[in-house]
């Protein structure tokens, strides 16, 4: 537990340090997403839960067997990850220098007013 912020680090911060699956990046910038998931044959999906919001569990499919997957469009992919508040987490290449599929969906960090306007300022994109 991080005692200065009563906090327990998410398990997000530690795969964004462990090398040894090499770096990763996080976005909610649809285009970035769709480019990373097409370029490694994936495709949107979802697995639809029983007793859960309509809305399931978004996947990206690379077209091994899972049951209960479902193959989305892009639209309605975006439109969940919005509505559940996403971002993803992936990696481009492997510790190695093979492109990777590692990904994951985690809950948007919110950022404070003043380090959205510093990001903003020093030329960030609000979608990254």
């Amino acid at each position: 537990m991080d005692m200065e912020n009563n906090r327990t680090p998410s398990l997000v911060h530690d795969l964004e340090r462990d090398e040894s699956i090499g770096p990763t990046a996080r976005t909610t910038n649809h285009g970035r997403i769709r480019q990373w998931a097409e370029e490694r044959g994936g495709k949107p999906a979802i697995i639809a839960t029983a007793g859960r919001d309509a809305s399931g569990i978004l996947r990206i499919d690379f077209g091994e067997a899972t049951e209960h997957l479902q193959t989305l469009s892009w639209d309605d992919f975006f439109n969940i990850f919005e509505e559940q508040g996403l971002e993803f987490l992936y990696q481009e290449r492997m510790a190695d220098g093979s492109p990777s599929r590692f990904f994951r969906f985690v809950t948007r960090e919110l950022e404070s007013e003043e380090e959205e306007d510093a990001r903003i300022e020093d030329g960030g994109d609000e979608d990254t």
